[in-house]
């Protein structure tokens, strides 16, 4: 393979001199993601806060998630309360009596996820609480054919303990103000628009059973990472019966912070083999579990960019180059380059793009007593 001539990227400077591995969360994309996709919905959109729970990246963005936050635990609640202003939604087939009371406490909505919890609410109801209106989570498996390659869905009620459900708070005196129905991570392509079809039905029956009409609908997201390519007219049309009666709204953790972040991770060793150049990095799994796809059925590694050069000098790799963390697990694999590739040196700083939403978070830090992740807020290294 011929070599190819490359101007080289710039050496250190101290902007780049961070300690890594390291986290960099951009609040102004954050906040245009939000603006943008709720803008191409037409409804409201409602931020999952188990995306991205960074204090620092939250207070900074909070101001503009207008239409409410998902919290999925007692953690998430205890960041928001009194930090974001905007309404709270408890969304979670955990509870326990402390979140329960957490929830109650401050005000935010709960979805029933089974029947268990409504009879709960109901009891805590009948003790003179005052329980605000809740909305109910459907599973989705149970309205439209499931997602092929998945496991199920356990999360939410069918039609039959729907009814239940809502028979169990309405007597109870507590109000059903809706549903809720999401269909799972990068389920919109695939069956967003079967689900705005199947919903109305679903509303008739609980706004029988309940004898009230129902006000809003949280159709979920699941919208893939390139969703600004997407044409939503479509999905706009399949929800139009829906937003002609109630109040429609969707949520998102993923399109809103996903490309808002990078990973940031320095070369710490560099060795040869006879296929293959590997380089090994201060940070992997145990920092960034979703770079290694070990839950993956085919692995296809992210292709990391060389941000800043410990050295002048370049010269091609001639053969791939895996990246890898530094544990001593065999699966810790992060990244791979092409043979075309400049050859990585020790102390070179390499950048992952689309780790803003679930990397900081998924992980097994713990493992080896590895050294934890720095999170810097600001603009992204280009």
């Amino acid at each position: 393979m011929n070599a190819v001539t490359r101007i080289p990227p710039p050496p250190m400077t101290t902007s780049t001199k961070i300690s890594t591995p390291a986290y960099i969360f951009d609040p102004e994309r954050v906040i245009e993601n939000y603006t943008a996709l709720r803008s191409r919905l037409g409804t409201r959109l409602i931020v999952s806060v188990k995306a991205n729970p960074n204090f620092e990246l939250l207070q900074r963005c909070a101001h503009a998630f207008e239409d409410g936050v998902d919290i999925a635990s007692l953690g998430e609640l205890d960041l928001v309360v009194g930090r974001v202003r905007c309404e709270r939604y408890i969304n979670t087939p955990a509870w326990d009596n402390t979140l329960l009371r957490g929830a109650i406490a401050s005000r935010a909505t709960l979805i029933v996820d089974d029947i268990t919890q409504a009879k709960t609410l109901a009891e805590v109801a009948g003790a003179g609480s005052t329980i605000r209106p809740v909305l109910m989570r459907v599973n989705v498996e149970s309205l439209i054919e499931p997602l092929s390659g998945h496991g199920p869905d356990h999360f939410g009620m069918n039609r039959d303990t729907l009814v239940q459900a809502a028979r169990v708070l309405s007597d109870a005196g507590i109000k059903v103000r809706g549903l809720h129905a999401f269909g799972g991570s990068h389920s919109f392509v695939p069956r967003g628009i079967a689900l705005a079809q199947a919903m109305p039905k679903l509303v008739d029956l609980i706004e029988a059973t309940t004898g009230r009409k129902l006000e809003f609908v949280n159709l979920g997201g699941g919208f893939p990472r390139d969703w600004r390519k997407l044409d939503f007219g479509p999905y706009l049309e399949a929800i139009t019966p829906l937003a002609q009666r109630l109040t429609v709204a969707h949520e998102s953790g993923r399109a809103i912070f996903g490309d808002a972040g990078q990973y940031l991770t320095r070369i710490l060793a560099v060795k040869e083999f006879d296929d293959r150049i590997v380089a090994v990095c201060d940070g992997g799994m145990a920092q960034n579990f979703l770079l290694a796809q070990t839950e993956a059925a085919y692995r296809n590694f992210q292709a990391p960019r060389a941000v800043a050069r410990a050295g002048a000098s370049l010269t091609q790799a001639n053969k791939p180059v895996t990246l890898t963390g530094s544990s001593c697990n065999r699966q810790d694999r992060i990244g791979k380059l092409g043979p075309e590739a400049d050859r990585p040196a020790v102390g070179d700083l390499y950048a992952f793009e689309g780790c803003g939403a679930y990397n900081a978070t998924y992980t097994v830090a713990s493992f080896l007593s590895l050294r934890q992740a720095r999170v810097y807020i600001g603009n992204m290294l280009s």
